[in-house]
């Protein structure tokens, strides 16, 4: 019987104690078998580039098994077998194994390793130490991610529930200073609020005993404009006609207030804004109230909060098209839950 063919494993074998070369002797040896007929083939799980680069000197010389055993080259490179892995297949065994913590994945294509890498570690030993060309799969996030609550929602949510007859309870509401000044307002207008876990809040709503008696202290609305412009009129409700004062921090109180200071001149209300301060007092009474469509959408919400709480029917009347329709939707999605009809 004669040898036509040796083969022999590399890592571990001809590499040995974390050797990254092939000793040279061994080249010389492979050209001596070429010459009596029998031909080197190396055997390995590396890629073929990789190998081909180990085995430079005889690259063109010698045959490959590669990717243990999943592909094979001929001399000079050329394909000589192969035993492929349906696509899908091979995307929903990576899924499954990238379920496993510390798992990584690996796909072997004929001149490339595609990878979806979880430690940069790993990336670099597969393409610094083994040599492999890499490409990486774009992969897709997986598992539950629980988004933070809209503090737009928040804010609607505890005004109207400060508005309501009995106790609500407001949950996943993320602490901010800008809901800190919503709640402290509500307060200061009679409300009982208690924060009851991390991110839940009981409110004790005013209900039927509004009109509140005054005085009322100076509402601080810090930085919030959502705080002031949903409050403004809700305020002048409460209070029952008594003066309130607003005020905030940072260029708040330098923020317009136009919609609302020709509405409050329509209808009697007397305002003052000075040092900072803006001061209200009158009565908000049931009927047409008209607003510009294409300012803030803070002004339409105040009123849609504020009317609902008048012995009568209330109207709001756009001069121009509405613009910030998206928050006015929410403001009437709030208001649904809470159990105010609203009609359009």
């Amino acid at each position: 019987m004669s040898i036509r063919m040796i083969a022999s494993d590399i890592d571990g074998t001809l590499l040995q104690n974390g050797a990254t070369e092939i000793p040279p002797l061994l080249f010389e040896q492979v050209r001596a078998l070429k010459e009596h007929g029998i031909a080197f083939c190396a055997a390995s799980g590396r890629q073929h580039g990789s190998l081909r680069k180990l085995f430079a000197p005889v690259a063109d010389d010698i045959w490959y098994i590669c990717e243990n055993g999943g592909i094979c080259f001929a001399p000079g490179g050329g394909i000589a077998g192969k035993t492929p892995v349906k696509r899908e297949v091979a995307l929903a065994l990576s899924h499954q194994i990238l379920d496993i913590p510390h798992f990584e994945v690996l796909i072997s294509g004929a001149e490339t390793s595609y990878l979806i890498p979880k430690h940069q570690d790993y990336l670099d030993h597969i393409r610094y130490f083994v040599g492999n060309h890499v490409t990486i799969i774009p992969s897709q996030l997986r598992g539950t991610v629980t988004p933070p609550a809209s503090k737009s929602v928040g804010h609607r949510a505890l005004i109207a529930a400060a508005l309501s007859v009995g106790a609500s309870r407001i949950s996943r509401l993320t602490p901010s200073q800008d809901m800190e000044a919503t709640l402290s307002c509500l307060t200061a207008l009679g409300t009982g609020v208690e924060w009851t876990g991390p991110d839940q809040v009981a409110v004790h709503g005013l209900g039927n005993s509004i009109p509140q008696r005054g005085p009322f202290p100076r509402l601080d609305c810090g930085e919030s404009g959502s705080t002031l412009r949903f409050l403004i009129p809700v305020a002048l409700v409460v209070s029952g006609g008594e003066p309130l004062e607003f005020t905030g921090r940072g260029r708040l109180m330098e923020r317009p207030q136009g919609p609302y200071f020709s509405l409050f001149q329509e209808k009697g209300i007397f305002y003052q804004q000075k040092d900072g301060v803006l001061t209200v007092r009158g009565t908000l009474n049931p009927g047409r109230c008209s607003l510009p469509g294409d300012v803030s959408s803070q002004f339409i919400t105040g009123l849609l909060f504020a009317l609902p709480l008048l012995d009568g029917d209330g109207e709001i009347v756009l001069t121009t098209p509405l613009e910030s329709r998206g928050y006015v939707d929410l403001t009437l999605d709030v208001l649904r839950t809470f159990g105010i009809r609203v009609e359009e």
